[in-house]
């Protein structure tokens, strides 16, 4: 028995130290500076990144970027680092006029353990988490897919009272799991008593050249912003103000640069930080918008049974920005209130204030959802879906719904050329339009899309679902017709999906909204309201003999009524207003609870038209609160 006891703990000593050695290895292998190795599935070339000398010498590094086949044998890769390392270390020697200047090559090995990896293995196989990089008497160890930050900007425009929030671009890094910092400029007068910090920049400034080669489309971007602002970025002292991703600038940091700085972090493991110095300084707010006004109705949430829904066209940013958007559609507007950078922080305080449950959004610019409106309203709960237009056009329609309130179910979208074209569904329909060349090929060019969103409500009666369709009708003024009948194809998806939906046991209430181009009295509106439009209907006429169509008799069986009324205008431009955008809902199981209040007339025109500096967009939004029927 006592020869069995010594025997065990003779092994428990021993596991004790192997496992003490074994941790003592790892700890050096944490402290070892890294190669970054970048190695994405179904990508043909990795990237490979390290410093040299892994200790920065009086305060400067070098960054090494390597862009490799997978399939390339690791002895050609290593072959290559060996130059241009040898050539850096050997232009150092001279340069330090050291006796020994003869040019040598630095001997360069991948490690596994102990011993040389095989320089006939690929690339792809070769570099492994753990392995070691040698050259010379410097270790790295080899990181797979760190974190990293491949852009981030500010917008060209800071207001006081405005909240930013940088777009980000990230691999291997989740942006919830990201640390932001924000650093205010210090002025001149405040830093002379500073002492001077000459490597203020260092590590920002090598952070971008590390990620240089995966930063192609902001790629100049950091080099730009840093000429404009000073030649010497490096002697520019900053004061940290905040730490979020978003950050609200205050009265006291107008006049000032401000600066932004990303942590990138899946969680476990931290990449290096990459900072962006804004282009301009902090300017003062345009002083309180309508829009803020109307948030004095909206600063609750809905109780459980309720909503608040919102449909809003906020002008795409490929509208806005053109000379002939500038020159002739809103010529009132200054350039710098017509600017997405500027827009964009308007509109998004604006339908954050309306704390709504429901947000259907039109002229939605894909970058402006990706960068802006995804990821901010994410922050404020919510889920996000966007579809594009068809053809080469960068906006569509968004649906946003608030996750605490519904939950999605699925997603019933239509192209409308492409129904037209192979849905045996609306035969009936093609088979008329068809009897017009003209009228036929107009519609195959549109590109206009529905969006059709199903929700289950989580808050109240999980037996409620709400059947959400947004649209953006085409917008020809001589087009009514056209309109009526994208309209007819819109309500004639939407009770299809119902009746598949009612053979599942799912009885959704329908809400129809959207920027209809159409008058209250409009065939469009004749049609949602009274179920049907005859073919005796003036708008029938409005294309001419050339697409006038025979018998064109249409109905449907909803139960729609339009829960904002019918303002006297959502859309205000210089030489133009009217009623354009609605919001329908299902009569038989939805009622309105309050309309928000409309900005007045004088608001309105207080800057001649919209936009302006006060409104981002030139229609205005529809909001209301919306109750189920018991």
């Amino acid at each position: 028995m006592w020869r069995n006891l010594f025997t065990k703990i003779k092994f428990l000593q021993r596991e004790t130290k192997n496992w003490t050695l074994r941790r003592s290895v790892m700890s050096k292998e944490l402290e070892l500076p890294r190669v970054a190795v970048r190695n994405v599935p179904n990508e043909d070339r990795m990237q490979i990144t390290f410093q040299y000398p892994a200790v920065a010498v009086d305060g400067k590094k070098r960054i090494f970027n390597f862009d490799r086949l997978k399939a390339e044998e690791l002895e050609k890769t290593l072959a290559r680092i060996t130059t241009n390392v040898s050539k850096h270390a050997n232009k150092k020697k001279k340069k330090d006029k050291e006796e020994a200047a003869e040019a040598e090559d630095v001997a360069v090995k991948l490690l596994n353990g102990e011993d040389e990896v095989n320089g006939l293995k690929t690339n792809g196989d070769a570099w492994e988490e753990g392995t070691r990089l040698q050259i010379a008497d410097h270790f790295y160890s080899v990181q797979l897919n760190i974190p990293a930050v491949k852009s981030i900007n500010l917008p060209d425009c800071l207001m006081a009272t405005f909240e930013i929030c940088p777009r980000l671009s990230l691999e291997f890094a989740s942006e919830g799991e990201c640390k932001l910092l924000w650093f205010r400029e210090l002025k001149k007068s405040i830093c002379k008593k500073l002492k001077r910090n000459e490597n203020t920049e260092t590590s920002s400034e090598n952070s971008e050249a590390a990620l240089s080669d995966h930063r192609k489309d902001d790629s100049s971007n950091e080099e730009s912003n840093t000429k404009q602002i000073r030649k010497d970025v490096g002697n520019i002292k900053w004061s940290q103000i905040h730490v979020g991703h978003c950050y609200t600038p205050e009265v006291k940091d107008i006049g000032h640069l401000l600066k932004v700085e990303c942590m990138p972090s899946d969680g476990h493991r931290q990449g290096d930080s990459v900072t962006f110095i804004s282009k301009t300084e902090v300017l003062p707010g345009p002083g309180v918008c309508p829009f803020e006004r109307r948030h004095q109705h909206t600063k609750q949430l809905m109780p459980p049974g309720s909503f608040r829904f919102v449909s809003y066209n906020i002008l795409a940013d490929c509208y806005a920005d053109s000379d002939f958007a500038r020159d002739f559609l809103f010529p009132y507007c200054p350039p710098l209130a017509l600017s997405i950078d500027y827009r964009r922080q308007l509109l998004l305080k604006e339908l954050m204030g309306y704390n709504a449950d429901v947000i259907c959004l039109q002229e939605v610019d894909k970058k402006v959802f990706e960068y802006d409106l995804k990821p901010v309203l994410g922050r404020c709960g919510f889920l996000g879906l966007l579809r594009l237009k068809t053809g080469e056009v960068a906006e569509g329609t968004a649906t946003f719904f608030r996750s605490s309130k519904f939950r999605l179910v699925e997603q019933y979208d239509l192209e409308m050329h492409q129904a037209l074209s192979e849905d045996p569904f609306f035969g009936d329909i093609v088979d008329r339009v068809s009897t017009s060349a003209g009228l036929k090929e107009k519609l195959m060019q549109r590109t206009t899309v529905l969006q059709l969103t199903l929700l289950q409500s989580i808050d109240a009666d999980e037996h409620r679902h709400l059947l959400v369709a947004t649209v953006h009708l085409y917008f020809h003024p001589k087009a009514p017709h056209i309109r009526t009948i994208q309209t007819a194809i819109s309500v004639r998806h939407i009770e299809r999906t119902l009746e598949h939906l009612r053979e599942q046991g799912v009885r959704p209430s329908v809400i129809f909204c959207g920027d209809l181009n159409a008058y209250p009295e409009a065939g469009v509106h004749e049609f949602l309201t009274t179920k049907k439009i005859l073919a005796k209907h003036a708008e029938w006429y409005a294309g001419g003999k050339e697409e006038f169509i025979e018998n064109m008799n249409l109905n449907h069986t909803l139960d729609l009524t339009s829960a904002c009324g019918f303002p006297r205008y959502t859309n205000y431009v210089g030489g133009y207003t009217g009623c354009l955008d609605y919001i329908y809902i299902d009569a038989q199981h939805l009622q309105t609870l309050r309309v928000v209040p409309m900005p007045s007339h004088e608001e309105v025109t207080e800057y001649t038209a919209l936009p302006n500096a006060v409104f981002p967009s030139d229609h205005i939004a529809l909001v209301c609160n919306i109750g189920w029927k018991t």
